[in-house]
């Protein structure tokens, strides 16, 4: 009921690797601000939330989400960003 990002990191169950999500299912969680930023057990920090869409390159993702360049976009994002990869639905 969190509208945080990193709440999505306490649903569903976890994927390992980027290569075993599945696009248009999975949810991927990003770090998102400047510096250096807290890991994924802290959720009331900034982070960034939405679909698996495919992998880029090897170390990028491509995510879906709703609030990149202000629209629903196709974006790619450095796969060392990810806080978790979240299947919420079986």
């Amino acid at each position: 009921k969190s509208l945080r990002a990193r709440s999505w990191l306490q649903l569903g169950r976890p994927v390992a690797h980027p290569s075993q999500a599945l696009a248009g299912f999975d949810v991927v969680v990003l770090q998102r601000g400047a510096g250096a930023q807290p890991g994924p057990e802290v959720i009331e920090a900034p982070g960034h939330v939405g679909f698996f869409a495919g992998e880029g390159t090897v170390t990028k993702v491509l995510i879906l989400g709703g609030n990149q360049t202000d629209g629903v976009t196709v974006d790619t994002f450095p796969a060392a960003h990810i806080l978790g990869i979240r299947r919420v639905y079986e």
